[in-house]
């Protein structure tokens, strides 16, 4: 079954294991299965309140796209953990 609506969409997609911290800008079309793009779309078909764990380095242009890849444009809060 899959969900058509709801408050809000937790993403946690692979990164590909531990040689993610060999990469020095980690980028949105290494996540796996599905690039992070395709992840983003199918989660704003459920909510635009969506909440992205990804890896701390991360490319955060790539991740401030996807807000104005919405319409209307989606407020970005990046959060970074100890």
């Amino acid at each position: 079954m899959f969900l058509d609506q709801g408050d809000v969409v937790f993403l946690s997609p692979p990164w590909g294991g531990p040689t993610y911290t060999t990469v020095e800008k980690f980028t949105l079309d290494l996540l796996q299965p599905k690039d992070g793009y395709s992840i983003f779309q199918a989660a704003q078909k459920i909510t635009p309140n969506i909440v992205m764990f990804l890896p701390r380095n991360v490319n955060l242009h790539q991740v401030e796209e996807l807000s104005w890849l919405s319409s209307p444009p989606l407020n970005l809060q990046v959060l970074f953990s100890p």
